[in-house]
């Protein structure tokens, strides 16, 4: 009796080793699948990376048109920098304005990147800069562009300009191949 039940246990585990390399095998050929040729036959990353926006943190009230963060915003920066070190961002981009600069510093310091300015009225930089290049990256812009680009990447205007006091949402966009999807994370 021993003896078959140590038969029957066996049975079970290599049944359900059976289970693990049809399962296995399944992911495989829909990998390949997901991870098929492009029409230019370029191959798609099966992993893909993602993209995260966000507005510029809290800016001080200087009376110019470039003000620097305050101290709060300094704050949030450095919360970003927390929040983001590990999801192994490739690129950062910036406007040129020292509060979106501010905003990503910390970050691209302790990274090690370099800050590379975009114009957020470019129609070309979603496509040619973030879209080609297919690597993680963290977009800093304003509370009237981000919203924008993100409906640009989605390919359908999902989300409104943001309020002037709205600073703690960050867009992230994973893509995989033809497949994006899009969370807010609050922060």
């Amino acid at each position: 009796l021993l003896k078959l039940l140590k038969l029957l246990k066996l049975l079970k585990l290599l049944k359900l080793l059976n289970m693990y390399r049809i399962f296995t095998g399944f992911l495989i050929v829909l990998m390949a699948a997901c991870g098929g040729k492009t029409s230019e036959n370029q191959i798609v990353d099966v992993e893909g990376y993602t993209l995260y926006l966000i507005r510029h943190a809290e800016k001080a009230n200087d009376g110019t048109n470039d003000p620097p963060l305050n101290e709060l915003g300094q704050k949030r920066a450095h919360q970003l920098r927390d929040l983001l070190a590990d999801k192994a961002i490739q690129n950062i981009y910036s406007t040129p304005y020292k509060r979106t600069q501010e905003t990503v510093s910390p970050l691209a310091e302790k990274l090690g990147l370099n800050v590379q300015n975009y114009t957020p009225h470019d129609t070309a930089f979603v496509e040619k800069i973030l879209l080609e290049k297919k690597k993680t990256a963290l977009i800093v812009g304003h509370s009237n562009t981000i919203p924008s680009l993100v409906n640009q990447i989605l390919g359908k205007k999902k989300y409104a300009q943001l309020e002037e006091m709205e600073y703690d949402k960050l867009f992230s966009i994973e893509i995989n191949g033809e497949v994006l999807s899009d969370t807010i994370i609050a922060f």
